[in-house]
């Protein structure tokens, strides 16, 4: 009907205000356990409703817009709705990918006496996907890790997603002992 035209072309003339919902991604992919980023490009409204795949959640503010750290992995359909005080409102929507960490089983080789420089460290990657970066609290990036004195060892694998894991373990010597050299 006419009146309900009339009645619709207010409201459509009384939401073309300021009323502005816009954001971005810092990235559009990120690793389970980072926070996530939303930059907010100019965002007006009274109220902000955000939905992850239909979902309500809340975001924390940040310096350039707000934060979010997801716990589940996959693909994030994120709306961001604005609304005013008349309930005129405008969304922006971004898509992001929260990737799974790789995972790696770390063996050692034990030393053969406290003070042999012949110990190793093997890791062996359990999933990610390649290519694959290891580098050693030592500096090397070769596996195994070899020429290693009884100790500590950390490594930190980066897969093909950009997420990293990091993970230790000790080498131990042959003998089960330390040497005593006073």
């Amino acid at each position: 009907s006419s009146a309900a035209s009339d009645v619709y072309k207010r409201q459509l003339y009384m939401c073309l205000g300021i009323l502005v919902a816009s954001i971005n991604l810092a990235n559009n992919s990120n690793c389970i356990g980072d926070a996530s980023s939303f930059i907010d490009l100019g965002t007006i409204a009274d109220s902000l409703i955000w939905t992850d795949n239909g979902l309500v959640f809340n975001p924390s503010p940040s310096a350039l817009g707000w934060i979010y750290n997801f716990n589940t992995t996959g693909v994030h359909n994120i709306t961001l709705t604005a609304i005013d005080s008349s309930g005129c409102f405008d969304t922006s929507n971004v898509v992001l990918t929260i990737y799974d960490l790789p995972e790696i089983i770390m063996t050692p080789v034990s030393a053969s006496c406290n003070t042999c420089a012949d110990g190793e460290v093997f890791v062996t990657v359990v999933s990610g996907p390649m290519p694959h970066q290891l580098l050693w609290s030592t500096g090397g990036s070769f596996n195994p890790l070899t020429g290693l004195n009884p100790g500590s060892y950390t490594a930190t694998l980066t897969d093909g997603n950009a997420c990293s894991i990091t993970d230790s373990i000790n080498v131990g010597n042959s003998v089960g002992i330390f040497e005593n050299n006073n």
